[in-house]
C-alpha cells in the first residue's frame, strides 16, 4: 500500500541524507524536489500509523538520529514565512500563477504532519534537548496568532479574487490547520517532561504561561462557531469545519486533544515545582469548570480528574509559601535567532529572486513544479482510498465489502449490522451510474474547480487551456486511439472553463441569461494515440449581437493540431454586443474566411430547414 510511494530503501537514502535547507534556497527548483519528497513521507507516515502499521518513516528518522533536522527544517519555513513572505507579497506586478507558492505554503502542513507522527512515541524524546525548546516557541506563537476568522465555515468563491487573494486564503487556511496541530505536539512533549532537561519545563511554564494560553483558547471556544445565517452549530474537525448534530460527541477530535493537553498540563508532576497558581491564575483555570459538564466528562472520562482538581484549586488558600522557581539555566539562543542573525537585512533580495519562479515560472518550470503536486494527489486519493471510516462504528477501517469494493468496514460484525442500510445504498448507487453520465459530471467540476485554485482570470478575448489523457474509455473500436465522440464531448468541459475564466459566466449570471450551444464543426486531422496526453485551446475569434464564435484546437505533446474546431454559442435573453462591452472585449475582431464561409452553410442550412411561411430559424 505505502510501499506503491516510496520504498523502504528510497526511504532510509532519502532519511540518511537529508540535511536542512537554507532559508535563501527555500522556493528554487531543486528545493520543489525535495518537497516532493518529504511530502510524500509525511503521507506515508499519517497512512502508517492511522493503520497500526510498521511506521517506517518513524524508524529511519529515529535510526540516524534526523527529528533535529526536521524541526529545523520546520523553523527555516517559518522564518522564511515571517520575513520573506511579506516581502514577497509587496512585489508587482500581479503573479501569473498560485500554485508554487501555495506548494511552498503547504510544506509547513507536511513538516509539523510529520513532526506529529514522530513525538507521538516517547522513544523520540531520548535524542532531543534543545530543539523541544524551538518547537515550543514555534507552538506558542502560531496559537497565539490562531483566529477562527481565517477560515470561514463555507468559502465562497469570488470571481474578481487575483492570484494575491488566492494566495492569501491559502496561507490563512494554512495557518489555522497548523496552528490546530500544535495542539498535539505541545501535548506530546508535555507528556515527557520527566525525561527533558528542566529548561523545557521553564519554557512551558515561565517563559510562556502555555496553561493560560490554553485555558483562554478552551474558554472561547476557538474550534467551534455558529453559521451566522442558519444557527447551526460546525466545529473543526479533519482539516474543515463540519456541521455538528445533536447526535454527536460533545467533543471533537480536536477539542479532546486541547482538554488533554491542559489536564497535563495542570496535573503533570513539574506543575507544582515550577508554577505558581496566583489569583488571577485561579480564576482563569475556574472558567473551564462550566465546560466540564456530565456529557463531557461521559466522552472522555480522564477529565473526571481534571474537574476535581480545577474546584479543590479555585476553594485553596492563597496563603501558602511561593513557589520561587528553581535556578535553571537557559539557552539563551535559538536556532530562529541564529536564522535571523545570519539573514537580517537580505528579506528583501531573497524575496526578489525567488518571485521568478514563484509568481512568474515559465512553462517548462511550471510544469516540472506541477509533476511534484500531480504526484501528491495521486498519492493523497491512494490514501482516501486505503484509510476510510467503518460506515458503522465510524472507526478507522482498511476493509471493502467484499460486493461492492466502495463501503469499508473495520470487521464483519459491522458489516453484517450495516448490510440492511448499505444494500440499499448499494441498489441507489448502481441505478445511478446507469441512469447518469456520473463522469461527466465530475470532469466539469474538477476541471472549474482547477481553474479557480490556480489558473488567474483572464480577459474574454484571452485563450485558455484544459488537459486531457487518452485511456480505455475513450477509444475506438479498433482500441488504438480516441473516438469522435469524445472530441465532441470534452468540447464541453473547455467551454465551460472558457466561460468561467473569462468572466462570460458572471455576465451572464448578473443579466439572467444562457449559453445554448447551436452548432459545432469539426476538421479531424490526425487521431490522438491511447494513453496520450494532449491539451485544448479555446479562443473566442468573433461574435455578433447574438452569439460568440469559438475555435478549438486539440494540441498533442508534439505541438500538432490533431483537430480543430469551430463552435457557435446563442446567448439568451442577452445582447452579446453589450456583454463583450461590460467585459471590455474591445474591437470586435475581424471575420476570418473559414469563419465566414461557415456561418453562411448554416445559413443556407437554416433555409433549407426553414418552413416556408416562417421568417426566423
Amino acid at each position: 500500500m505505502t510501499e506503491d510511494i516510496l520504498s523502504t530503501t528510497e526511504i532510509d537514502q532519502f532519511i540518511e541524507d537529508f540535511e536542512v535547507s537554507k532559508l535563501d534556497e527555500i522556493g528554487k527548483k531543486r528545493w520543489f524536489s525535495k518537497n516532493a519528497i518529504v511530502v510524500k513521507l509525511y503521507q506515508i507516515a499519517i497512512l502508517e500509523a492511522a493503520i497500526e502499521s510498521i511506521e517506517r518513516v518513524k524508524d529511519a528518522v529515529e535510526r540516524y538520529g534526523k527529528v533535529e533536522y526536521f524541526i529545523n527544517e520546520l523553523i527555516t519555513l517559518f522564518v522564511w514565512k515571517e520575513k520573506v513572505y511579506p516581502e514577497l507579497m509587496k512585489i508587482k506586478p500581479e503573479p501569473s500563477h498560485s500554485m508554487p507558492t501555495y506548494i511552498v505554503l503547504y510544506y509547513e502542513v507536511a513538516l509539523v504532519g510529520l513532526l506529529q507522527s514522530f513525538l507521538y512515541h516517547s522513544s523520540i524524546f531520548h535524542n532531543l534537548e534543545d530543539s523541544c525548546i524551538d518547537i515550543i516557541d514555534y507552538c506558542v506563537n502560531r496559537l497565539t496568532k490562531i483566529s477562527a476568522d481565517d477560515l470561514p465555515i463555507h468559502h465562497k468563491s469570488n470571481p474578481n479574487a487575483t492570484a494575491f487573494d488566492e494566495i492569501e486564503r491559502h496561507d490563512k487556511e494554512i495557518k489555522f490547520s497548523v496552528s490546530t496541530n500544535c495542539i498535539s505536539l505541545l501535548r506530546y512533549i508535555c507528556e515527557n517532561l520527566e525525561n527533558l532537561p528542566m529548561s523545557v519545563s521553564s519554557r512551558i511554564y515561565s517563559t510562556h504561561d502555555v496553561p493560560i494560553l490554553i485555558a483562554n483558547l478552551i474558554d472561547s471556544e476557538i474550534w467551534s462557531k455558529r453559521d451566522q445565517d442558519d444557527g447551526k452549530l460546525y466545529k473543526f474537525c479533519d482539516n474543515r469545519w463540519r456541521e455538528w448534530f445533536s447526535k454527536d460527541p460533545p467533543l471533537s477530535k480536536v477539542e479532546v486533544q486541547v482538554w488533554l493537553l491542559i489536564r497535563e498540563l495542570l496535573l503533570n508532576t513539574v506543575t507544582s515545582t515550577l508554577y505558581y497558581f496566583s489569583n488571577y491564575r485561579k480564576e482563569q483555570f475556574s472558567k473551564l469548570v462550566r465546560h466540564l459538564h456530565d456529557k463531557v466528562i461521559d466522552q472522555l472520562s480522564p477529565l473526571s480528574d481534571l474537574k476535581y482538581w480545577l474546584h479543590m484549586n479555585s476553594l485553596s488558600s492563597d496563603e501558602g509559601p511561593r513557589v520561587h522557581n528553581p535556578l535553571i539555566m537557559e539557552v539563551t539562543k535559538q536556532f530562529k535567532d541564529y536564522l535571523i542573525d545570519e539573514y537580517n537585512g537580505k528579506w528583501n533580495d531573497i524575496a526578489l529572486d525567488r518571485s521568478k519562479l514563484l509568481f512568474y515560472p515559465e512553462k517548462t518550470e511550471l510544469q516540472f513544479v506541477a509533476k511534484g503536486f500531480s504526484d501528491y494527489l495521486d498519492n493523497l486519493e491512494k490514501m482516501e482510498d486505503n484509510v476510510q471510516t467503518c460506515m458503522n462504528c465510524h472507526k478507522k477501517a482498511i476493509k471493502k465489502c467484499s460486493k461492492c469494493k466502495q463501503a469499508y468496514y473495520c470487521g464483519r460484525k459491522c458489516q453484517v449490522e450495516h448490510w440492511p442500510a448499505h444494500k440499499n445504498i448499494s441498489i441507489a448507487t448502481i441505478l445511478l451510474l446507469i441512469f447518469f453520465d456520473v463522469s461527466y459530471y465530475l470532469r466539469i467540476i474538477s476541471t472549474i474547480l482547477f481553474g479557480r485554485l490556480f489558473q488567474k482570470k483572464g480577459k474574454v478575448t484571452d485563450s485558455t487551456t484544459i488537459y486531457g489523457f487518452c485511456f480505455t474509455q475513450d477509444l475506438d473500436l479498433v482500441f488504438k486511439h480516441m473516438n469522435n465522440a469524445r472530441f465532441v464531448r470534452d468540447l464541453d468541459f473547455c467551454r465551460f472553463h472558457f466561460y468561467d475564466r473569462s468572466g462570460l459566466y458572471d455576465e451572464m449570471v448578473k443579466r439572467k441569461s444562457d449559453a445554448l450551444q447551436t452548432a459545432t464543426s469539426i476538421r479531424y486531422r490526425r487521431v490522438i494515440p491511447i494513453f496520450t496526453f494532449y491539451k485544448i485551446v479555446t479562443q473566442m475569434i468573433y461574435w455578433d449581437d447574438k452569439s460568440v464564435y469559438l475555435e478549438h484546437k486539440f494540441i498533442t505533446n508534439d505541438g500538432f493540431v490533431r483537430a480543430a474546431v469551430l463552435s457557435k454559442a446563442t446567448m439568451v435573453k442577452a445582447n452579446v454586443n453589450e456583454v463583450m462591452e461590460s467585459l471590455k472585449a474591445g474591437p470586435k475582431p475581424e471575420l476570418t474566411p473559414d469563419l465566414d464561409y461557415w456561418i453562411k452553410s448554416m445559413e443556407e442550412s437554416s433555409k433549407k430547414l426553414r418552413p416556408k411561411d416562417s421568417k426566423d430559424d
